[in-house]
Protein backbone atom coordinates (compact mmCIF):
# COMPACT_ATOMS: atom_id res chain seq x y z
CA UNK A 1 0.00 0.00 0.00
CA UNK A 2 1.02 3.64 -0.37
CA UNK A 3 1.15 4.02 3.41
CA UNK A 4 3.41 0.98 3.79
CA UNK A 5 5.82 2.58 1.29
CA UNK A 6 6.56 5.19 3.97
CA UNK A 7 7.86 2.49 6.31
CA UNK A 8 11.37 1.07 6.17
CA UNK A 9 11.74 -2.33 7.84
CA UNK A 10 14.92 -2.48 9.89
CA UNK A 11 16.55 -5.30 11.79
CA UNK A 12 15.15 -6.87 15.00
CA UNK A 13 11.62 -5.78 14.07
CA UNK A 14 12.31 -2.04 14.21
CA UNK A 15 10.51 0.24 11.76
CA UNK A 16 11.82 3.56 10.45
CA UNK A 17 10.20 6.43 8.57
CA UNK A 18 10.93 6.50 4.83
CA UNK A 19 10.02 8.62 1.80
CA UNK A 20 8.74 11.56 3.83
CA UNK A 21 8.77 15.16 2.58
CA UNK A 22 12.02 15.93 4.43
CA UNK A 23 14.02 13.02 2.97
CA UNK A 24 14.73 11.83 6.50
CA UNK A 25 16.38 8.58 5.50
CA UNK A 26 18.63 10.27 2.95
CA UNK A 27 19.61 12.72 5.69
CA UNK A 28 20.51 9.84 8.00
CA UNK A 29 22.72 8.13 5.39
CA UNK A 30 24.44 11.38 4.35
CA UNK A 31 22.83 11.52 0.90
CA UNK A 32 20.97 14.76 1.70
CA UNK A 33 23.42 17.18 3.39
CA UNK A 34 22.59 20.85 3.97
CA UNK A 35 24.06 23.26 1.43
CA UNK A 36 26.32 26.19 2.43
CA UNK A 37 23.35 28.51 1.78
CA UNK A 38 21.10 26.48 4.08
CA UNK A 39 23.74 26.54 6.83
CA UNK A 40 24.10 30.32 6.38
CA UNK A 41 20.32 30.61 6.83
CA UNK A 42 20.54 28.51 10.00
CA UNK A 43 23.29 30.74 11.41
CA UNK A 44 21.68 34.08 10.51
CA UNK A 45 18.17 32.95 11.47
CA UNK A 46 19.35 31.65 14.84
CA UNK A 47 21.36 34.80 15.55
CA UNK A 48 18.35 37.03 14.76
CA UNK A 49 16.03 34.82 16.78
CA UNK A 50 18.36 34.76 19.80
CA UNK A 51 18.94 38.54 19.89
CA UNK A 52 15.25 39.34 19.33
CA UNK A 53 14.15 37.05 22.18
CA UNK A 54 16.89 38.34 24.46
CA UNK A 55 15.60 41.89 23.85
CA UNK A 56 12.19 40.71 25.07
CA UNK A 57 13.80 39.32 28.23
CA UNK A 58 13.44 35.64 27.26
CA UNK A 59 15.77 32.74 27.79
CA UNK A 60 15.84 30.74 24.54
CA UNK A 61 16.65 27.07 24.10
CA UNK A 62 16.39 24.81 21.08
CA UNK A 63 16.00 21.07 21.58
CA UNK A 64 16.54 18.77 18.62
CA UNK A 65 15.27 15.25 19.22
CA UNK A 66 17.59 12.52 17.91
CA UNK A 67 16.06 10.27 15.25
CA UNK A 68 15.59 6.59 16.15
CA UNK A 69 18.05 5.75 13.34
CA UNK A 70 20.73 7.73 15.21
CA UNK A 71 19.98 6.02 18.53
CA UNK A 72 19.62 2.53 17.02
CA UNK A 73 22.02 2.49 14.04
CA UNK A 74 22.53 -1.25 14.58
CA UNK A 75 18.89 -1.79 13.57
CA UNK A 76 19.21 -0.07 10.18
CA UNK A 77 18.61 -2.42 7.22
CA UNK A 78 21.56 -4.43 5.94
CA UNK A 79 23.98 -2.22 4.00
CA UNK A 80 22.65 1.06 5.43
CA UNK A 81 24.82 3.12 7.76
CA UNK A 82 24.44 6.21 9.96
CA UNK A 83 26.42 9.13 8.50
CA UNK A 84 28.45 11.30 10.86
CA UNK A 85 28.15 14.20 8.41
CA UNK A 86 24.37 14.58 8.37
CA UNK A 87 22.21 17.73 8.60
CA UNK A 88 21.77 17.75 12.39
CA UNK A 89 25.53 17.47 12.90
CA UNK A 90 26.11 20.23 10.33
CA UNK A 91 23.65 22.46 12.21
CA UNK A 92 25.23 21.73 15.61
CA UNK A 93 28.72 22.43 14.25
CA UNK A 94 27.66 25.67 12.56
CA UNK A 95 25.68 27.02 15.50
CA UNK A 96 28.72 26.74 17.77
CA UNK A 97 29.85 29.93 16.00
CA UNK A 98 26.61 31.79 16.92
CA UNK A 99 26.87 33.62 20.29
CA UNK A 100 24.39 32.45 22.95
CA UNK A 101 22.83 29.84 20.68
CA UNK A 102 21.79 27.14 23.17
CA UNK A 103 21.12 24.03 21.05
CA UNK A 104 20.53 20.72 22.84
CA UNK A 105 20.77 17.32 21.15
CA UNK A 106 20.47 14.49 23.71
CA UNK A 107 21.86 11.71 21.51
CA UNK A 108 24.44 10.50 24.05
CA UNK A 109 21.98 10.19 26.94
CA UNK A 110 19.49 8.29 24.77
CA UNK A 111 22.21 5.92 23.56
CA UNK A 112 23.38 5.33 27.13
CA UNK A 113 19.97 4.32 28.44
CA UNK A 114 19.37 1.84 25.59
CA UNK A 115 21.35 -0.76 27.55
CA UNK A 116 18.63 -0.71 30.24
CA UNK A 117 15.40 0.47 28.57
CA UNK A 118 14.48 1.61 25.09
CA UNK A 119 13.68 5.36 24.68
CA UNK A 120 11.76 4.47 21.48
CA UNK A 121 9.02 2.09 20.50
CA UNK A 122 9.90 -0.24 17.62
CA UNK A 123 6.82 0.86 15.65
CA UNK A 124 6.85 4.65 16.10
CA UNK A 125 9.05 7.43 14.69
CA UNK A 126 8.86 9.51 17.91
CA UNK A 127 10.61 9.05 21.23
CA UNK A 128 8.51 7.39 23.93
CA UNK A 129 7.92 8.99 27.34
CA UNK A 130 11.24 7.73 28.69
CA UNK A 131 13.17 9.36 25.83
CA UNK A 132 11.05 12.47 26.30
CA UNK A 133 11.86 12.64 30.02
CA UNK A 134 15.60 12.45 29.29
CA UNK A 135 15.17 15.36 26.86
CA UNK A 136 13.26 17.21 29.58
CA UNK A 137 16.12 16.64 32.04
CA UNK A 138 18.60 18.13 29.58
CA UNK A 139 16.36 21.19 29.13
CA UNK A 140 15.95 21.57 32.91
CA UNK A 141 19.73 21.32 33.39
CA UNK A 142 20.27 23.99 30.75
CA UNK A 143 17.76 26.38 32.34
CA UNK A 144 18.60 25.72 36.00
CA UNK A 145 20.91 28.68 36.57
CA UNK A 146 18.78 31.20 34.63
CA UNK A 147 15.13 30.44 35.41
CA UNK A 148 13.04 29.43 38.40
CA UNK A 149 11.18 26.22 37.57
CA UNK A 150 9.67 23.22 39.33
CA UNK A 151 11.89 20.40 38.17
CA UNK A 152 10.37 16.94 38.19
CA UNK A 153 12.79 14.49 39.78
CA UNK A 154 13.09 10.83 38.84
CA UNK A 155 11.26 9.95 42.06
CA UNK A 156 8.21 11.87 40.84
CA UNK A 157 8.00 10.13 37.46
CA UNK A 158 7.17 6.46 36.95
CA UNK A 159 7.01 4.46 33.71
CA UNK A 160 4.83 1.55 32.72
CA UNK A 161 4.62 -0.54 29.57
CA UNK A 162 1.70 -0.37 27.16
CA UNK A 163 1.20 -1.97 23.75
CA UNK A 164 0.86 0.54 20.98
CA UNK A 165 0.87 0.46 17.14
CA UNK A 166 2.49 3.87 16.70
CA UNK A 167 2.58 6.02 13.59
CA UNK A 168 4.68 3.45 11.68
CA UNK A 169 3.01 0.25 12.80
CA UNK A 170 -0.31 1.90 11.94
CA UNK A 171 0.73 2.19 8.28
CA UNK A 172 1.19 -1.58 7.83
CA UNK A 173 -1.48 -4.12 6.98
CA UNK A 174 -2.01 -5.87 9.28
CA UNK A 175 -1.01 -3.24 11.83
CA UNK A 176 2.01 -3.92 14.04
CA UNK A 177 2.20 -3.00 17.70
CA UNK A 178 5.13 -2.85 20.10
CA UNK A 179 5.95 -1.97 23.70
CA UNK A 180 5.68 1.72 24.51
CA UNK A 181 6.86 3.27 27.79
CA UNK A 182 4.25 5.64 29.18
CA UNK A 183 5.07 8.09 31.98
CA UNK A 184 3.03 9.10 34.97
CA UNK A 185 3.80 12.15 37.12
CA UNK A 186 3.03 11.11 40.69
CA UNK A 187 2.79 14.73 41.91
CA UNK A 188 0.86 16.10 38.91
CA UNK A 189 -1.07 19.32 39.41
CA UNK A 190 -1.07 20.95 35.94
CA UNK A 191 -4.25 21.27 33.91
CA UNK A 192 -5.23 22.38 30.42
CA UNK A 193 -7.03 25.74 30.55
CA UNK A 194 -7.35 26.38 26.80
CA UNK A 195 -7.02 24.21 23.69
CA UNK A 196 -8.13 25.04 20.15
CA UNK A 197 -7.95 21.30 19.27
CA UNK A 198 -6.60 22.02 15.78
CA UNK A 199 -4.92 18.89 14.44
CA UNK A 200 -1.16 19.35 14.01
CA UNK A 201 -0.07 22.72 12.56
CA UNK A 202 -1.88 25.61 14.24
CA UNK A 203 -2.60 23.74 17.48
CA UNK A 204 -2.46 26.01 20.51
CA UNK A 205 -2.86 24.75 24.06
CA UNK A 206 -2.36 26.50 27.40
CA UNK A 207 -1.48 24.76 30.66
CA UNK A 208 -1.44 26.14 34.20
CA UNK A 209 0.21 24.65 37.28
CA UNK A 210 -0.36 26.22 40.71
CA UNK A 211 2.53 24.20 42.19
CA UNK A 212 5.12 25.79 39.87
CA UNK A 213 6.93 29.14 40.27
CA UNK A 214 5.11 32.16 38.72
CA UNK A 215 6.85 31.91 35.35
CA UNK A 216 5.60 31.50 31.78
CA UNK A 217 7.14 29.26 29.12
CA UNK A 218 6.25 29.33 25.41
CA UNK A 219 6.90 26.23 23.33
CA UNK A 220 7.01 26.21 19.54
CA UNK A 221 7.38 22.64 18.38
CA UNK A 222 6.53 19.77 16.09
CA UNK A 223 4.87 16.47 17.04
CA UNK A 224 7.88 15.54 19.20
CA UNK A 225 6.96 18.37 21.58
CA UNK A 226 3.56 16.94 22.55
CA UNK A 227 4.91 14.32 24.96
CA UNK A 228 7.14 16.97 26.58
CA UNK A 229 4.04 18.86 27.69
CA UNK A 230 3.45 16.24 30.39
CA UNK A 231 6.66 17.41 32.10
CA UNK A 232 6.92 21.07 31.03
CA UNK A 233 3.34 21.81 32.13
CA UNK A 234 4.34 20.84 35.69
CA UNK A 235 7.48 23.01 35.63
CA UNK A 236 6.07 26.51 34.99
CA UNK A 237 2.99 28.35 36.25
CA UNK A 238 1.86 28.84 32.63
CA UNK A 239 2.91 27.01 29.46
CA UNK A 240 1.69 28.03 26.01
CA UNK A 241 2.26 25.43 23.31
CA UNK A 242 2.05 26.25 19.58
CA UNK A 243 2.50 23.60 16.90
CA UNK A 244 5.02 25.24 14.56
CA UNK A 245 7.97 23.59 12.82
CA UNK A 246 11.10 25.66 13.51
CA UNK A 247 9.13 28.92 13.56
CA UNK A 248 8.95 31.36 16.48
CA UNK A 249 5.98 33.74 16.41
CA UNK A 250 7.60 36.87 17.86
CA UNK A 251 4.28 38.75 18.03
CA UNK A 252 2.83 36.01 20.23
CA UNK A 253 5.96 36.08 22.40
CA UNK A 254 5.66 39.87 22.81
CA UNK A 255 2.06 39.41 24.00
CA UNK A 256 2.83 36.60 26.48
CA UNK A 257 6.18 37.94 27.73
CA UNK A 258 7.44 34.48 28.80
CA UNK A 259 10.67 34.01 30.72
CA UNK A 260 11.49 30.99 28.53
CA UNK A 261 10.96 30.28 24.83
CA UNK A 262 11.61 26.75 23.58
CA UNK A 263 11.91 25.50 20.03
CA UNK A 264 11.48 21.72 19.89
CA UNK A 265 11.87 19.62 16.77
CA UNK A 266 13.10 16.27 15.58
CA UNK A 267 16.31 16.12 13.59
CA UNK A 268 14.60 15.33 10.29
CA UNK A 269 13.28 18.89 10.29
CA UNK A 270 16.79 20.35 10.06
CA UNK A 271 15.91 20.99 6.41
CA UNK A 272 13.23 23.42 7.66
CA UNK A 273 15.22 26.65 8.04
CA UNK A 274 14.63 29.02 11.01
CA UNK A 275 12.84 31.77 9.09
CA UNK A 276 10.55 33.42 11.64
CA UNK A 277 7.68 35.81 11.02
CA UNK A 278 8.18 38.98 13.02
Amino acid sequence: SRLADKVLRGRRGRLFLARDSHDSHRQITGARPLSPEELDAWASGTAERTSSLKALGCQFRQLIGPAPQAVHPEDLPQGMFLAAHRPVQQVLDRLRTVPEAHVLYPLDVLREIVTFRDPFSKTDSHWNDLGTYLGYEMLADSLASDVSLRRLTRREVSFHETCYAGDLGDKLSPKRASIFLRARVETASARVVDDNRVRNHGRRAVFECPAAPPTTCMVFGDSWAYSLMLFLAESFRRVVFCHRVNVIDHDAVALERPVVVLSIMTERFCTALPLDRN
